[in-house]
């Protein structure tokens, strides 16, 4: 009996422990299969400073997943004044989706996207107010917006990186001398008959990290214009809009170009002639802002050293700012009034 006994409870020891392995195991597989999601193949990994035909190599065959917006129809039920970021008014809408954001608990937490390495935060001052401010430069709207950083987990997850870049306004007024690096990446997810295509930014200071500078919301594209882009007839396939994934060349080339700003971070090969031309439209305002800040910066310098290199008072700073003032009306006054 008490053989028998012993046989039995070492049965149920090595049973547990057998049990106890696989669970160890499965638990490495979960956790490599994590680590591999959040682990850059570098053949298809963009990085600073490549060429737009390097970009557009390496982005022309990937597919990205798009998901469907189940979340939204909860969250602006409970809003009382929805109307509020129906309408292109920043005022309005931040009385609504600052709270929302609050609620949602995405300010000033630790996150992460699979295709840039660093793990960054969503401020409220530094990401969610310069967002809304940026939003006003593109096609799509805020409620559209409120949609986007209610799934922001999930835009995230599958958002891929189209460009990075180093400080646009280095040498300026603006310069950050902190800022290493800026990532933008692309997103989207499905909205009724439609997507919702995203555009966000994470910057990388050598100081705080990584922040979640802006994301915004582009026009919505139609599932029916996509569709007959690529050719598809009679219904004889399914939408590309209702599969799991899809192309970014696709997608792409049906961007709205009100959406300029994000087109210029876009290669040509993918944009029609219209998409290049806004695209163009928009670096050209960027690089009339920079020479802007770089002459400020220019002109600060002028003002805090002498003719002979030597740096100026304050007393003497704010003398030669009235004196060139006072030169400046004085040449409207003789121009305008006594016509000479």
């Amino acid at each position: 009996m008490a053989l028998k006994e012993k046989r039995e409870n070492g049965y149920e020891s090595e049973t547990q422990e057998v049990k106890k392995e696989a669970t160890e195991q499965n638990s490495v597989d979960v956790d490599a299969q994590s680590s591999a999601r959040y682990s850059l193949d570098e053949k298809t990994v963009i990085k600073q400073g490549m060429t737009e035909q390097e970009r557009y190599e390496t982005l022309k065959d990937k597919k990205n997943e798009v998901f469907e917006d189940v979340k939204s129809l909860e969250y602006f039920s409970e809003i009382k004044d929805l109307e509020d970021i129906y309408a292109r008014a920043k005022s309005k809408a931040e009385g609504v989706i600052i709270p929302l954001a609050k609620k949602l608990g995405i300010l000033n937490k630790s996150m992460k996207t699979p295709e840039v390495e660093i793990d960054f935060v969503f401020t409220s001052n530094g990401g969610l107010k310069e967002s809304l401010h940026k939003q006003l430069r593109y096609g799509g709207n805020y409620a559209d917006f409120a949609k986007a950083i209610i799934n922001l987990d999930k835009v995230l997850e599958y958002a891929i990186l189209i460009e990075a870049h180093g400080d646009k306004y280095a040498e300026t007024v603006k310069a950050n001398p902190n800022l290493e690096r800026v990532y933008v990446l692309f997103s989207a997810f499905k909205d009724g008959d439609s997507i919702i295509p995203i555009q966000l930014e994470i910057k990388k200071h050598s100081h705080e990290g990584g922040r979640l500078y802006m994301t915004v919301a582009m026009t919505k594209i139609k599932a029916d214009v996509v569709e007959s882009s690529v050719g598809y007839k009679n219904n004889l396939v399914h939408s590309l809009l209702s599969a799991s994934k899809y192309s970014l060349s696709d997608i792409f080339k049906n961007v709205n170009e009100l959406d300029k700003h994000f087109l210029k971070y876009i290669p040509d090969g993918f944009l029609t002639r219209g998409q290049q031309q806004a695209k163009q439209k928009a670096i050209q305002e960027d690089s009339e802002r920079r020479n802007k800040y770089f002459y400020e910066k220019s002109s600060r310098k002028s003002l805090d050293v002498d003719s002979e290199g030597r740096e100026l008072t304050k007393e003497h700073h704010d003398l030669v700012s009235y004196l060139r003032n006072f030169l400046h009306r004085l040449n409207i006054y003789k121009y305008e009034y006594m016509n000479i």
